[in-house]
């Protein structure tokens, strides 16, 4: 039985913006907390407060297989890395 569920796929990090662009794999909201889990490195959390639409515009939910979804963060997520969340 599986405990997690990958949300997301890191498309790459935009500096200016401040930015991660995300793949959406599966639905997740506003306020969840992922796992990232990069190549070579250790996994670690990210709180997914500020999320936006392909257009920029502030969402709730990310609820659409494939879509873009930007995730604002300090961090700098590693293209490829995959997000996930505990069921």
């Amino acid at each position: 039985i599986r405990k997690y569920d990958v949300i997301a796929v890191c498309e790459g990090y935009d500096e200016e913006k401040g930015m991660v662009k995300l793949s959406q794999r599966n639905r997740f909201y506003k306020g969840a907390v992922a796992d990232i889990l990069e190549p070579e490195s250790d996994s670690y959390e990210v709180k997914l407060d500020d999320i936006f639409d392909a257009d920029l515009n502030p969402i709730e939910v990310a609820p659409h297989a494939t879509m873009t979804v930007y995730l604002k963060t300090d961090k700098k997520i590693k293209e490829g890395a995959y997000l996930r969340i505990k069921r």
